[in-house]
């Protein structure tokens, strides 16, 4: 014991002596003293930085920056910072949700011009960057020539909100026509699409809906039905929740009970076409609004609503491949977003960057395109449309866009573009039509005939069209007899008083240049 005192008191004598001697050293050497000192802050910041590193590197992705997957199937492309599985689950509701709609609505679906795209968020942070309202939880926007639909997350709430918005996406051809208690009616009942299985169920009552109408003072329908999307009803919260409501509940009456549903489909077809609501219910079940009210309000009172079950199996199988996305896609996907939402500086700003880390890639130079448009630098966009075509594009909407922008001033280009849109999709009429106007303007009747000789149909609405460009240019090549039978096909499509007029003031010069 004693031993071990005296050791101790041995070792600090030895410590005190060496700290005294390392003291005086320093006194003597003061410059290699702060070189010593600062080689070991040299290390201990060296040790620090490592373990933040590491400590880092050993962080959920979540914690650091989000890691993004992509997910595909013919109809959708999806962009997602969630996870793997909630990327895969939410790629197989869309598919299901398509699949039903197709079968079940049978009409008023149109067909897209590529995958609508879909971005899904991970987290509020995230999508709060991108949200387009301070309430929504997803929404839909046609951006760049693309369909998308933003989702803040992949909760089945949220998913409900993104069917509406989907549906809002798949009759946007017939939506300015659509009055909004329709439109939004529809959209309403079919968010309520559950999968079961390979089939889905549509028609479950939202209870918040119920709720409200049990709750609310009920807006007599006339008001509900001329309310227009300049309306309170469809833009002030307060009242909105109006429309909102008892248009789902007319849609799910007309959709789902014995008396109405068997016309619904005919009902839908005419009140697409423009036909006034109050009108088209007289049409087609041959009642007054005040009766359709009166069986409106006891549909409600009875509390039971039919749901349906139809098939819906995804084309995309439960093994969709789920991969890391390319951060150039996602970055150039969210920079549509931020130009969505008004930010023209920092987009712009995102796609020179873009342009300057990819030169070879088009699609930035597409999406300044469209910047450029929206902000009236159509001479600017029209370069950047131009240089999308020249880095190999064929962006089937940056090309129908383009030319239909460059016709007036650039119909060279204009005409080039549509071509190179022919060429990939030959049936397009519209693209035809759109066409041989220019080359009918720059004297080219041989040329125009040409390209409407493989016109077999066209959209009622442009059957006018067709055959006043026929009818022209024969006329012009000297074809008075081909160009009267055009002549009597152009007045009888004719829409309006105007298109009567011009039809029949050239008809009846060939009629009479014939006796």
């Amino acid at each position: 014991m004693a031993s071990s005192r005296h050791s101790a008191a041995s070792w600090k004598a030895w410590m005190s002596l060496t700290r005294s001697r390392k003291k005086k050293w320093t006194a003597r050497h003061p410059s290699a003293a702060w070189r010593s000192s600062k080689r070991r802050s040299i290390r201990r910041m060296v040790k620090l930085l490592l373990r933040a590193v590491l400590a880092f590197s050993a962080l959920p992705a979540s914690a650091a920056e989000p890691r993004w997957l992509r997910a595909a199937s013919p109809d959708f492309e999806i962009f997602s910072s969630a996870s793997e599985s909630d990327t895969r689950r939410t790629l197989q509701q869309f598919d299901r949700a398509k699949g039903f709609l197709e079968h079940d609505m049978r009409r008023g679906v149109r067909r897209q011009p590529g995958p609508v795209r879909v971005v899904l968020f991970g987290s509020n942070k995230e999508y709060n960057e991108y949200r387009f309202k301070t309430f929504t939880v997803a929404y839909s926007a046609h951006i760049t020539g693309r369909d998308y639909v933003v989702l803040g997350g992949a909760a089945d709430d949220v998913f409900s909100t993104a069917v509406h918005e989907y549906i809002h996406l798949l009759m946007q051809d017939a939506g300015p026509r659509l009055p909004p208690w329709f439109s939004e009616g529809i959209a309403e009942l079919y968010s309520t699409l559950k999968p079961a299985g390979d089939k889905a169920v549509v028609g479950a009552p939202p209870p918040a809906r119920v709720q409200a109408l049990g709750r609310e003072k009920w807006v007599p329908l006339s008001e509900i039905l001329s309310a227009d999307h300049d309306s309170p009803y469809y833009n002030q919260t307060a009242m909105a929740g109006s429309l909102y409501n008892q248009g789902w509940a007319l849609v799910h009456m007309l959709e789902f009970n014995p008396r109405y549903g068997p016309r619904f489909a005919q009902f839908m077809e005419i009140v697409e076409q423009g036909t006034p609501s109050r009108k088209a219910f007289e049409i087609v079940y041959g009642k007054p609004l005040e009766t359709i009210e009166r069986d409106l309000k006891a549909y409600l009172r009875r509390g039971y609503f039919a749901t349906r079950m139809a098939f819906a199996q995804p084309q995309s199988a439960n093994a969709a491949a789920v991969e890391p996305a390319s951060m150039f896609d996602v970055n150039l996907a969210l920079l549509d977003l931020a130009s969505r939402l008004g930010k023209t500086a920092e987009t712009r700003a995102g796609l020179e960057r873009l342009m300057r880390e990819n030169p070879r890639r088009p699609e930035p130079h597409v999406t300044l395109g469209y910047l450029l448009v929206r902000n009236n630098r159509e001479e600017e966009a029209f370069h950047s449309f131009e240089t999308a075509v020249n880095l190999g594009s064929r962006d089937a909407q940056m090309l129908w866009d383009y030319g239909r922008l460059a016709a007036a001033t650039e119909p060279v280009q204009a005409m080039r573009v549509l071509k190179l849109l022919l060429a990939d999709q030959p049936s397009r009429a519209d693209a035809r039509l759109e066409l041989a106007e220019i080359q009918m303007s720059r004297g080219g009747a041989t040329d125009a005939v040409v390209t409407l000789e493989p016109v077999q149909e066209v959209a009622p609405g442009d059957a006018h069209r067709l055959y006043q460009i026929l009818t022209i240019a024969h006329l012009e090549l000297g074809n008075r007899r081909i160009a009267l039978g055009h002549a009597r096909r152009w007045f009888k499509s004719a829409q309006d008083h105007s298109q009567r007029t011009n039809a029949s003031r050239i008809l009846h010069s060939l009629e009479d240049a014939g006796k």
